[in-house]
């Protein structure tokens, strides 16, 4: 099983109507959902109202979707390109049907039944992967597949700097009982929940000066300079939350291997995701912090795997230590050689 996080391998294959298409073509897209299927399967046929569904919800929302065929048609003649153009247009399924001859696409994506399903965000990292929902050849359950939207919700503290009381205990409850969903469904019952906080840790990244901030209990605890994103592959400004953590990584650009700004670094230490593929990490690749250097991460100095500046002062290591999961990330300012209008946001 391929790990979250992980860019999207590249694809270059015939559609069920004869054209090639390859991972490049939906780089426009938001998001892209890959769903590796096949005519026979049972459980996709269980699915396969609920495929073309999800496919028109996606369109509307310009996300891109695929099917990807990589069955064996010596053993399943009925997964043959030919068939697979006439399951599509049976089902109404409007996105690229592809096939996979020789099975090499679904190894890369560790692929592992059918339907699964794969997807990955605007950088092409992988945000999710596993089944399309609850539906079996077994059972009636509605095929519930559907693209959640971008509206959430999110919980501000009504406290003079803004955040949740530090070391405390927050108890939640929603008056929604008797309250119908979207679907039809009512809410039996009132929802309630809690959440402990633990003290107050701030990363605060500030691309005008390439400084980072880190603050405790509304004190600063660190400071130091970093490399964001160029002004060509800018750092989102807004406000995040530390959402994964890999104390080990592999970095690879979601362009293939001839891409112009190709890349593919192994072992990028302490690296914090808080923005898709966009993370707190060490570079030991370079030695010029305080300038952006980066394609939409922040770079911190280390010396971890670094042979060349082996004295590097391992700032990196402290923001390991310092952050945890769920702390707030806040990015701000404009990268040089932008302008405010031209700065992007979150």
């Amino acid at each position: 099983m391929i790990a979250l996080g992980t860019p999207a391998p590249a694809f270059e294959l015939p559609d069920a109507s004869g054209g090639v298409v390859r991972l490049a073509d939906f780089d426009a897209a938001p998001a892209l959902v890959v769903v590796f299927m096949c005519n026979h399967c049972p459980y996709v046929q269980r699915v396969a109202a609920g495929l073309a569904q999800l496919g028109t919800d996606l369109a509307e929302r310009g996300v891109a979707m695929v099917g990807i065929s990589s069955n064996d048609v010596a053993r399943y003649p009925q997964d043959g390109p030919e068939e697979m153009a006439q399951q599509a247009a049976r089902h109404g399924w409007t996105f690229p049907y592809l096939y996979d001859e020789s099975q090499q696409v679904a190894l890369a994506y560790s692929a592992a039944c059918t339907p699964d399903t794969f997807v990955f965000d605007g950088h092409r990292r992988l945000v999710y992967r596993g089944q399309l929902d609850g539906a079996r050849p077994s059972n009636d359950l509605p095929v519930t597949a559907a693209w959640t939207t971008d509206r959430r919700v999110r919980l501000v503290p009504k406290t003079p700097d803004g955040y949740w009381p530090a070391n405390s205990t927050m108890k939640l409850t929603a008056a929604l009982r008797g309250l119908a969903t979207s679907a039809g469904s009512v809410f039996e019952d009132d929802l309630t929940s809690s959440f402990s906080t633990g003290d107050k840790r701030v990363v605060d990244v500030d691309l005008s000066s390439q400084h980072l901030v880190a603050c405790k209990n509304g004190t600063q605890a660190n400071d130091f300079a970093i490399s964001s994103g160029t002004s060509t592959h800018a750092t989102n400004v807004g406000s995040y939350y530390i959402y994964r953590r890999v104390a080990d990584e592999e970095m690879k650009s979601p362009e293939g291997p001839f891409a112009p700004d190709f890349y593919d670094i192994k072992h990028v230490p302490w690296t914090q995701y808080f923005d898709g593929g966009e993370a707190l990490h060490g570079a030991w690749w370079h030695n010029n912090f305080g300038h952006p250097m980066s394609h939409g991460c922040v770079n911190v100095q280390t010396p971890t795997a670094n042979s060349q500046w082996p004295a590097a002062v391992p700032q990196a290591e402290y923001l390991w230590n310092f952050d945890n999961l769920g702390d707030p990330v806040f990015v701000r300012g404009v990268t040089p050689g932008l302008t405010a209008a031209t700065q992007p946001t979150d």
